[in-house]
């Protein structure tokens, strides 16, 4: 495990409220850690109509390449109005080797969340055959949104029933897992307040993070090197031993040319 320095890491942020497109400048490097060096946001829902679970604010901190779809619900944390949280963040690289027992997928680019994210939305859609907001059309090209006020609570419902209910699992899916993956670890503190918007505050715990990696520790060349020590030990052979054997090989099985 290595502990290295986290300056050049940009602070990415979801588009999931439009001032965040104002907070947030992508790809600018984190310079500055701590309490008093974060990303404050002020969050007031102004939606004059909400469902029983719409309330509130859901807040997950993921790899820019997830897809936090599944994650935000079982793992994001909430802010209800009328709250302040801080949420501390520490960051930790994972470098894995693909093996037969637990392969992997190597691809920069790929992202075992966002498979898992589109085959359980498209088992969502199969049992409610409407769309709902956060669905991307990949997952049903043809497909209709979900239109009115009951087609949304059944699929809201459903989507309850597979999540947390036993309905669902993803090793239904066929997802391998990245090869390489970065995890952020969050640590959340929460405060009443006597005003009605929420307000969150996001920083990093420090500039360094933890880098856990894999590496192949007796490989192929290790093992010929071993076989040809302990040959040389035991035996005493060498290559130009080797070399004589096979010239008395030979000289004993292949013909001779005729004398002369």
């Amino acid at each position: 495990m290595e502990r290295n320095n986290y300056d050049t890491v940009p602070l990415i942020c979801d588009i999931i409220v439009p001032v965040l497109d104002e907070l947030c400048v992508l790809g600018d490097p984190v310079a500055i850690s701590g309490i008093f060096n974060n990303m404050y946001l002020l969050l007031h829902d102004q939606e004059s109509e909400s469902y029983e679970d719409d309330r509130g604010f859901k807040i997950l901190i993921h790899d820019p390449r997830d897809d936090p779809v599944i994650d935000l619900r079982t793992h994001g944390t909430t802010l209800m109005e009328g709250w302040v949280k801080d949420v501390r963040v520490a960051v930790r690289e994972f470098k894995t080797i693909p093996t037969n027992r637990r392969p992997c997928i190597a691809t920069p680019a790929y992202s075992s969340s966002q498979c898992i994210s589109t085959c359980f939305l498209r088992t969502l859609y199969n049992e409610t055959r409407c769309l709902m907001p956060y669905m991307s059309p990949p997952v049903a090209p043809r497909g209709e949104p979900c239109r009115t006020p009951e087609q949304y609570r059944l699929a809201l419902a459903r989507e309850q029933d597979l999540l947390f209910y036993g309905g669902w699992s993803h090793v239904r899916c066929s997802c391998l897992k990245q090869c390489n993956e970065d995890i952020y670890s969050t640590f959340t503190e929460a405060a009443k307040t006597s005003g009605k918007s929420a307000k969150l505050r996001v920083f990093f715990q420090d500039l360094t993070y933890d880098e856990v990696s894999e590496d192949i520790a007796y490989g192929a060349i290790a093992l010929l090197c071993d076989i040809g020590g302990t040959l040389g030990l035991l035996l005493g052979a060498s290559v130009l031993t080797f070399i004589e054997f096979v010239e008395v090989l030979g000289m004993k099985f292949l013909p001779r040319a005729p004398r002369l």
